[in-house]
This record gives structure tokens, C-alpha cells and sequence, in this order.
């Protein structure tokens, strides 16, 4: 390999797949390591990755040169694509899939609220060195049967099913493949909690029609919209005739970029800041931790990243630094 970290995809839908062993020039990687988080390994229905260095306290180990891989398959043939980068991480591309929001992948490719919804994605990214690569952006629709099934998510198994139905490139070229699967739901309904997105904790890049290979965001509730919303941290406000103050206007476009880019950031192994039961944070040293999030009025010092788990429009979130090295070793950002 040419690169310092390549990524290794075994990718046979439908075929059981898994690696064995890795050894990179510097002399053969431990088990332990293998198959844990910190070479970046995720196994799904067929789909299985390994993201050399993808912990930035590994990353010494994998430099350019020969690497060895070995692997087992139920089937006669394993099959592995390598992503091996010849310069510095810049740009992102995603397809985009239409689930019951009433309009066509080609008909969402020219609406004038989504072409702004992918302005305020772009600026945001490249603020944070990251080029959103218009000429890779994909647009596909679902069926009528299958957006009448999924155009509005109300359990977890509905969301595995929808992202299984991202296409598998007949011809796949890294182009092609290394593009984040975005299903544009109209809403989620799970258990009666508002829910606008969801995404696996570090799904597999590269990997199309897998419950791992994608995220999806309530675009429906959002797209073109400028609405009010009832302050729900506040009892005054369930009464017939709620105070003005109660009444919080919501920015649709733009918070539907913040979302698409918050799934992204689960897809790319990101937790939470702060959760909302005020004792669980991820671990990165540069997040605030704030013990009261799931308090729309708590003034959070988190609340000014992209992966508070609530969208504060009071703020122009972003991603730290740390955060965002984990976003770069990533293969879906490549040169």
C-alpha cells in the first residue's frame, strides 16, 4: 500500500466473510486489538471492515508497504476491497435516498429547500476541512410499496430493514463505494419519543445493503419548514392556551443539515457529548460534560458541539478536535 492506513473491506452480500489475521510491515497486529474498536473493526451481514490506525494511538503501526491479510469464507471465493489513499482526507460524498417526503430522488436533486439544506451541510464541513463533493452525490427513490413501509420508522427493526435497501454498486469503483448512505425518511415514531435521526455507532464504510451501511434523518419533519414547536421541559406550557414563550420556532433546513451531519458523526464511531441520564460522556478530553442535557434551557457548554444530542438553534455547533481526527482516518473521507 501506498497509504498509512488502508482500509480492508470484505464485502459478499449475502456470503459469510471475516478476517483472520493482519500483518502490517511493522510485524503482525495482537488478536485483542483485531478484533476490537481500536483497528476499527465491524462485522454485518456479510460486511466486514478492518480501519488500520483509526485509533490515533495505534497509528504508528501502519505505515506504507506490505500488508497481510488472511480470512475465512463459507463460499469459494473472498472477496476484499482495498481502499488505499494517496494523500490527505478532504472530501466527503453521500447517496441520497427519498422514503415518503413526496418527491423523487431527481425531484429532491432541485428543490430550491434542499439545495439550500446542502449550502448549510458544504459551509459546515468546510469549516472543519472538508469538501462535500458535489459531482459524488447520488440520488435514488424508493418504491411506493416500500416508502409506504418506511416513510415513517416506528421501531428499530423498521430502521435495519430501511438501510438494507441501499443498492450495492453492479460495478463498484471506490468512487462508488465509498459514499454514505442518507435515507430521507418523513418521520420517526418509536415509542412515542421525537426522534430526528438515527444511525448505527460506527457503521461500515463502503457497505451498501447491510443494517450498518447508512443513516437515516426525519427530513419530512424538516425540509422547507419553518415552524413553532411546544416547549416540553416547561408544564406550564400543556395547558389549552400556552404562554407566547412556549412556543419555540424551529429552522427546518438548517436543522436538517445539522442532523444529516450528526448521523454522519455516529456513522464515523462518534458518541454522544453528554447523554440525557446526565452520567454517560464519551471520552474524548477537548468535549464538555454537562450533567443536565436533557434540559432544552440548561445553558450545556456542550450544547455548542455537533454531537450534543438535542439541536440548540441558539448555537453554531462544532466538532472538536479530536472528534474530527476520528472523522479523518475514516476511508468515507478520502483525498
Amino acid at each position: 500500500t501506498n497509504a498509512a492506513r488502508p482500509t480492508l473491506l470484505a464485502a459478499n452480500p449475502g456470503v459469510e466473510q471475516s478476517f483472520v489475521s493482519l500483518t502490517p510491515p511493522s510485524g503482525p497486529v495482537d488478536r485483542f486489538d483485531l478484533f476490537y474498536w481500536s483497528i476499527g473493526r465491524q462485522s454485518e451481514e456479510g460486511f466486514e471492515v478492518l480501519m488500520p490506525g483509526v485509533d490515533a494511538r495505534l497509528s504508528s503501526r501502519f505505515v506504507p508497504g506490505s500488508y497481510k491479510v488472511e480470512g475465512s469464507t463459507d463460499s469459494g471465493e473472498f472477496c476484499v476491497y482495498v481502499f488505499d489513499p494517496t494523500g490527505p482526507p478532504k472530501r466527503l460524498a453521500m447517496n441520497f435516498y427519498t422514503v415518503g417526503i413526496g418527491m423523487s430522488g431527481a425531484e429532491l436533486a432541485e428543490d430550491r429547500h434542499w439545495l439550500e439544506t446542502l449550502e448549510l451541510i458544504e459551509d459546515k464541513l468546510a469549516e472543519h476541512g472538508i469538501t462535500l463533493d458535489r459531482q459524488q452525490l447520488g440520488y435514488f427513490s424508493m418504491s411506493e410499496l416500500e416508502a409506504a413501509k418506511y416513510g415513517t420508522i416506528r421501531n428499530y427493526e423498521d430502521f435495519d430493514a430501511l438501510l438494507r435497501l441501499a443498492q450495492f454498486p453492479s460495478q463498484p469503483s471506490d468512487d462508488e463505494l465509498l459514499r454514505l448512505n442518507v435515507f430521507l425518511i418523513d418521520q420517526f415514531d418509536i415509542d412515542g419519543r421525537s426522534v430526528l435521526g438515527l444511525a448505527p455507532l460506527w457503521g461500515i464504510p463502503g457497505a451498501h445493503g447491510c443494517r450498518k451501511g447508512g443513516v437515516a434523518v426525519a427530513a419530512g419533519e424538516m425540509l422547507g419548514s419553518g415552524f413553532f414547536v411546544l416547549d416540553e421541559s416547561r408544564p406550564e406550557c400543556f395547558v389549552w392556551s400556552p404562554p407566547d414563550d412556549c412556543l419555540l420556532y424551529r429552522l427546518g433546513n438548517r436543522n436538517l443539515a445539522m442532523v444529516i451531519i450528526h448521523e454522519a458523526g455516529h456513522f464515523f464511531g462518534l458518541l454522544h457529548t453528554s447523554e440525557f441520564d446526565g452520567r454517560t460522556f464519551d471520552a474524548f478530553d477537548d468535549t464538555p460534560e454537562c450533567h443536565f442535557a436533557a434540559d432544552p434551557t440548561y445553558p450545556c457548554q456542550d450544547a455548542r458541539n455537533i454531537m450534543f444530542p438535542m439541536v440548540r438553534e441558539e448555537y453554531d455547533p462544532s466538532f472538536s478536535a479530536s472528534q474530527l481526527d476520528l472523522i479523518m482516518r475514516n476511508p468515507l473521507v478520502q483525498p
